[in-house]
This record gives C-alpha cells, sequence and structure tokens, in this order.
C-alpha cells in the first residue's frame, strides 16, 4: 500500500473530497468551495487545460492572490499532470517574464485581472475554467509522486533568481508527516500569505490534505488590526506569521493570537522574551518556531515553544527535525561536529526539492551526496546556516555563513540585490548591505554617481523587481570605498550608512510582554492641525518621524524618507492607538505623500464625528 506521505497532491486530495464531499474547503469574501464541488470543478478544469495543450511535466504560470480561485487553478493544473509557478499579482512584467521563462511555462492562468502580460504567454482566467463537465475520467497521465507539483523561485548569487522545483512527495510529506503541524477536520488556516511565498505551501496544503478548511482573507499584507480580526474568526484555528509580524501582533493585539490553537512563526529570527510572554499568557496556544528553506519544502525543523529548556541557549531554539527530515551539523571537511559545536546545517530526507530547475551546476553545489543515508541515491541539501546540537537533541540557529539574508521572510541574496540596483541606466557601480535588526534586515544601497536621484532610481527599481529585492534606503557617492586588496571596503560602507541613515528609533517600544493598546484619545484631545508649520496633525507627523527618521513635509514619501513595510504597519497601528483611527492597510500604501495620509485621517475623523 502507498504510504500517504508519498503520493501525489491531488491524488490525497482527491480521497479527502470524496470521504467528506459537502466540508467547506476554501473560504473566502466571495463564497465557500465544498470538498466535493472543488475536486468536481478542477477535474473538468484539467481536462480544460489538456485541450488547451497542457501536458504531464509543464510549468503554468498562476498569477494571483489566494483564495477559491487560486486553489482551484492550482488543483487544476495539478489533475493535468503539470506543475504551477505561483506569481504574486503586484510583481513587475519583467518579473513575471522572466519566471516564465526560466521555468518554461507554456501558459498563464489567473485569478483576477492584475495579472501582468508576458510576451509570448497566453492568459487564461481560472474562473472562466471547469463551468462545463469534464466529459468523462482524465487519460491516464502516468505520472508519480516524484513528479514536480510547483515552483518557488529564491534569490542568487548570479543576479536571477533560482527556480527551485518541489515534487508531490515533498507536499504530501509536509501535510501529512505528523507532529505539530498534522491539522485536523476540525481545524481552519489562515491563506494570508502571498502565493509566491513558501508559507503558502503549508496554509493551503496541510488544510486540504487533513479535511480542515483554508480561510483565504482579502489582500496581504494588512494593518495589525486588520489581522487581528480575521484571528478572532472562530474558523481560524491556525497560523504562520513571520517573526516580525509576530513582535508587533504580540505587542498590539496579543488577545487575537490567543484564540489559535496553533501559531507557527519564522521566517527569521524570533525573540525569546517574546515568545516565552506570549506562551506563560496564552498556554491555550500552542507556539511553535518553525525553521526551513524552499529547497526542504517549507519547514525543516519545529521548536515547540512551551516547555523548553531556556537554561540551554540565550536564544529560540529553531527545534527538532519535522517528521521525514534528517539534520546534520558538519565542519568543512562534511563531518559531523561534536555536540554543542557550531557547524553548518544540512538537511535531508524524502521532502527534497529536486533541485534548481535546468541548473545542474548550482544544483550540484547545493544537493550533496548524504553519506549518512541508508538508501546510496540520498541527498543533503547545504543550507548556508550555522548553528549547533543542544544538550536536548534541540539546534541552535547562530545566523548566516554567507551574504543571505531575511527581508519580510523573503531570502535574499546580497548579489541579487546588487544586480538589482546595477542594472539601471543611470548606475554605474553599485553595493548592496544589509542592516540587521531584531526583526530582520533591512537592503541599504549605494550607488555611483553622487548626482543620482535615489528616489526616483528606487521608483524606477520597483517597476523591475519584487519590492524585497530593493534597498529601503539608497546612498549616492562619488566612489565606492576600496580596500587595500581593491575589493568594495564594506566597512566603510557600514560607516557610511550609520553616518547618512537613521539607527532604528529608540522610542519604539521593547514587546516585552503580550498586551494590548487600546487607549484612545477623546475627539476633543486629538491634534487638527499645526498652522505654524504648515503640517495638519503633527502627532501624525511625529508618527511619520518616527518610522522614517525623517520630519515629513506634505509632499514627503514614506519609502522614499526610508520606511518600509513593517514601519508603515507600526505607523497604521499607531495612528489607531493614537489618534483613534482604524485605517485598510492597502488604502494606506497606495498613497503618495504625507499630504494624502493626512487627508485620508481628517476624512475618517469627519466621517467618525457625523457618526
Amino acid at each position: 500500500m502507498t504510504s500517504p506521505t508519498g503520493r501525489r497532491v491531488e491524488d490525497a486530495f482527491a480521497a479527502v473530497a470524496e470521504r467528506q464531499p459537502d466540508s467547506p474547503a476554501v473560504v473566502d469574501g466571495d463564497g465557500v468551495y465544498s470538498y466535493g464541488g472543488l475536486l468536481t470543478r478542477a477535474r473538468a478544469a484539467a481536462a480544460e487545460l489538456g485541450r488547451l495543450g497542457v501536458r504531464r511535466g509543464d510549468a503554468v504560470l498562476l498569477t494571483g492572490h489566494g483564495g477559491r480561485p487560486a486553489v482551484l487553478g492550482m488543483l487544476a493544473v495539478l489533475f493535468a499532470g503539470a506543475y504551477y509557478v505561483p506569481v504574486d499579482p503586484s510583481f513587475p512584467a519583467e518579473r513575471a517574464a522572466l519566471m516564465a521563462r526560466l521555468s518554461g511555462a507554456v501558459l498563464q492562468l489567473s485569478t483576477d485581472d492584475r495579472a501582468p502580460a508576458v510576451p509570448g504567454l497566453a492568459t487564461r482566467a481560472v474562473g472562466e475554467l471547469g463551468l462545463m463537465e469534464a466529459g468523462g475520467p482524465l487519460s491516464a497521465t502516468d505520472a508519480g509522486p516524484d513528479d514536480l507539483a510547483y515552483v518557488m523561485f529564491t534569490s542568487g548569487t548570479t543576479g536571477e533568481p533560482k527556480p527551485v522545483g518541489v515534487t508531490h512527495r515533498g507536499v504530501t510529506g509536509l501535510a501529512l508527516g505528523g507532529g505539530e503541524l498534522r491539522l485536523g477536520p476540525e481545524d481552519g488556516t489562515l491563506l494570508h500569505s502571498t502565493l509566491a511565498f513558501d508559507a503558502s505551501t503549508f496554509e493551503i496544503w496541510n488544510a486540504l490534505l487533513a479535511g480542515a478548511r483554508v480561510v483565504a482573507v482579502p489582500h496581504h499584507p494588512q494593518a495589525l488590526h486588520e489581522l487581528a480580526a480575521q484571528l478572532h474568526r472562530p474558523e481560524v484555528t491556525t497560523a504562520w506569521l513571520t517573526a516580525a509580524v509576530f513582535h508587533l501582533m504580540a505587542l498590539h493585539h496579543a488577545a487575537a493570537l490567543g484564540t489559535l490553537r496553533r501559531l507557527v512563526v519564522g521566517g527569521d529570527v524570533v525573540l525569546p522574551d517574546v515568545a516565552d510572554a506570549f506562551t506563560a499568557a496564552y498556554p491555550g496556544t500552542t507556539l511553535v518556531n518553525g525553521y526551513g528553506p524552499t529547497e526542504n519544502t517549507t519547514f525543516s525543523t519545529l521548536g515547540p515553544v512551551a516547555g523548553r529548556d531556556r537554561t540551554e541557549s540565550d536564544s529560540l531554539p529553531i527545534g527538532f527535525a519535522y517528521p521525514g527530515t534528517f539534520c546534520y551539523v558538519l565542519d568543512e571537511r562534511l563531518d559531523v561536529v561534536a555536540d554543542g559545536q557550531p557547524g553548518e546545517l544540512f538537511v535531508g530526507g524524502d521532502r527534497l526539492a529536486r533541485g534548481y530547475l535546468d541548473r545542474p551546476a548550482a544544483t550540484a553545489e547545493r544537493f550533496l551526496p548524504d553519506p549518512f543515508a541508508e538508501d546510496p541515491g540520498a541527498r543533503m541539501y547545504r543550507t548556508g546556516d550555522r548553528a549547533r546540537l543542544l544538550p536536548s537533541g534541540s539546534l541552535e540557529f547562530l545566523g548566516r555563513a554567507d551574504d543571505e539574508v531575511k527581508v519580510r521572510g523573503f531570502r535574499v541574496d546580497l548579489a541579487e540585490a546588487r544586480a538589482v540596483l546595477a542594472a539601471d541606466p543611470e548606475v554605474t557601480d553599485a553595493a548592496v548591505l544589509a542592516q540587521r535588526t531584531e526583526e530582520g534586515a533591512t537592503l541599504v544601497g549605494f550607488v555611483t554617481p553622487a548626482g543620482l536621484d535615489t528616489a526616483a532610481l528606487r521608483e524606477r527599481t520597483c517597476l523591475r523587481v519584487p519590492r524585497h529585492l530593493v534597498s529601503e534606503r539608497i546612498l549616492a557617492l562619488e566612489t565606492l570605498p576600496l580596500g587595500p586588496t581593491g575589493k568594495v571596503d564594506r566597512r566603510a560602507l557600514r560607516q557610511l550608512a550609520q553616518t547618512a541613515f537613521r539607527p532604528e528609533p529608540e522610542s519604539r517600544p521593547e514587546p516585552e510582554a503580550p498586551q494590548e493598546h487600546e487607549n484612545r484619545p477623546a475627539p476633543e484631545d486629538r491634534p487638527d492641525s499645526a498652522k505654524d508649520t504648515g503640517l495638519p496633525f503633527p502627532l501624525l507627523a511625529a508618527f511619520w518621524q518616527r518610522h522614517t527618521g525623517v520630519e515629513p513635509d506634505v509632499d514627503s514619501d514614506f519609502f522614499a524618507d526610508g520606511g518600509s513595510s513593517l514601519d508603515l504597519m507600526r505607523l497604521v497601528e499607531d495612528v489607531r492607538t493614537g489618534l483613534g483611527v482604524e485605517l485598510d492597510f492597502a488604502d494606506v500604501y497606495a498613497l503618495e505623500s504625507y499630504g494624502e495620509l493626512a487627508g485620508l485621517v481628517e476624512d475618517r475623523l469627519g466621517a467618525e464625528a457625523a457618526a
């Protein structure tokens, strides 16, 4: 009998759907798909993809956010024997075209009308598929669990993203392998990650292959109070958050997190004090620190926070190997280091990706033969992360061994971030470094010549690549400083950055314990205008300066002033608690100036006063 963790994804889903056809599978703002209804339509949509020429082993771009159409598109592609390549609709058209070329896509499916046009690639709306009966069973594809289920892109040292090919066996192993992430029919996962981020694999397939439901939110990212409202929904029992968002939520909306049965955090270093305080305050929520590269299907280790030995380490351990995964801490000769000694972390097992699509050299460099496995063909993946084994058998993360950093949960190679800036026609040379904080990393770029308009450069760059690859702050120099060997002097760059850009504001509160901040000023206490400066809402201007380091004027742009997406989440939360105005993150993100933000706040206050 075939192991449930060694099946194809669509077969495992069909088995659940035939067992509980009337149970809700995917819920979004527009309705509900039952398991039976989703299975019927996905099969019909797969038959239509076959008539469009999609064959076993083909790649299909899937552009959109999470929701019923996205899940339908994924299943249709898999039933057709192909694999999907998720694309965030916010990605520039140039990036989508590159992903199509590197994956060899034969078709683009779109969940809405925001899909970027890809030259030479036909686009079909998912909503138009599967409306007719399939006309009989699907033809046999002779597909197996070691075929690709999806391709996701990670950052690469060459300046191009690397397409990671994940198999069906990897996905079913993640969803059905057991441990803290094994869900049941009574569970519901919050789908809020972009589909191009591998956390969506957990949010979707761990639910659907276990008979649970996927609860998709309308957009990403969200303001903290919007996310809190979604987590409060009774059908949501499980969620995944990046470390940075978890820290903010634990500070401002811990009660919303405390409604969950299971909360997985990761994507970067999790602050132990925040995790411990949350667990103490909300023991009914199982908090798990999850770690793993895309190359090993999302999670390689899990570290439950409750009951951990706090004397072992000052940091929060990344835990124990996920079922089906092997973890090794090795030295430069690939020998096992002594317990407690630092080394490089390698992961192996049956959920390893096939490798980097059509890149045998890059695959061979990172996917090595596993000398410790009984299977002579087994491989292990070199993570580039340093770790050590603790006395309890848990693993402690010690940082990166190379130039990769995490930006908003995405893995970014500084070489690719540099290539992104250097590709601009007005740039003659470029360098990028990461400013690390407790909540992740921020990219800082340096370009020549000195007269460049860095705000315009950043705006042009955002039109070509996803935002996590774009330096949040850019400094134009006459020349890049060089060391004695002729290489860029990174220490000198850091000194320049410290001089030119503000450090992390000391006024930000440290999240020592979860708490709620609901003390809003009465309407008569809210500032209305600052006539001496000409700026409306001086308290709003103070919030802006706190999170950018720059005092705004009416035309100031938040990102050009040095703010990041996380900073904007903090600003929206400050407006909520300080001015009593709840703003949608998407509305604020789309604003172009401080003046527009002040106008939005004024309109909301006026509407509240009228009510």
